[in-house]
């Protein structure tokens, strides 16, 4: 009840405002909202420019972790093959050991 009484209250101070004094207001709430409204724009902006911004460098970070992988994976492969070989190496060396120790026992 009090809220309703409030409104009647209200209701009836604006019905009794001389229109130039409701113009006068209508103008301020305007123009508050045409600045809120402005304001409002000016954030999204900034924040539109601040994710450019951080896309942009993320952009950068992402192109030197490809560089840097690329690098890397050369490096892995150099290593593999360099381990194919020195495992052929071995086996060769087992086999020429092998035959050599067979020799020395058939001599025997």
């Amino acid at each position: 009840k009090v809220t309703s009484n409030n409104s009647r209250k209200r209701s009836v101070n604006e019905t009794e405002k001389d229109p130039k004094s409701i113009a006068e207001e209508l103008a301020i709430k305007r123009a508050k909202n045409t600045d809120a409204a402005r304001r409002s724009r000016l954030r999204k902006v900034l924040k539109m420019e601040s994710l450019e911004k951080q896309v942009n460098e993320l952009k950068i970070e992402n192109k030197k972790f490809q560089t840097r992988v690329a690098v890397l994976e050369s490096e892995k492969k150099g290593l593999k093959d360099k381990n194919i070989e020195k495992d052929n190496r071995i086996r060769l060396l087992e086999k020429q050991l092998a035959e050599s120790h067979e020799r020395l026992i058939n001599r025997s």
